[in-house]
């Protein structure tokens, strides 16, 4: 919790940086906890962790698409970090749409791709 309100001055202008796991995200959503969900959705810089993650449910995984479009429609720098390469996730008809708006270059800047096996044992 240290980390989920860090502030990073950029141009000598504050942004806040809010940092989540997409299953939490999807739990938040799930919840219907509005408070927090408002908080990462306005949040000047999110990243989100193991945004590819398997979610068996139609529910969560809609109310994350409109969350992301929500920070696509107002331009909010959002971070993801995936455990399978973009391609695939396309390659699944539920995820397509969510990967077209991270594949757009007004708000997607590129990509780290950082290759090797995991260390999670």
């Amino acid at each position: 919790d240290e980390q989920k309100n860090k502030v990073v001055y950029l141009n000598k202008y504050p942004l806040k940086i809010q940092m989540c796991r997409t299953s939490k995200l999807i739990f938040y959503l799930m919840e219907k906890d509005y408070e927090t969900i408002k908080k990462l959705e306005n949040a000047d810089i999110l990243m989100l962790d193991d945004f590819a993650r398997h979610y068996s449910a139609d529910y969560p995984l809609s109310k994350l698409e409109d969350f992301i479009e929500s920070r696509y429609a107002f331009l909010k720098p959002t971070f993801i970090t995936l455990d399978v390469p973009l391609q695939t996730m396309a390659e699944k008809k539920e995820w397509v749409a969510m990967v077209d708006r991270f594949r757009d270059s007004k708000w997607m800047y590129g990509a780290l791709v950082i290759g090797g096996h995991s260390l999670r044992k």
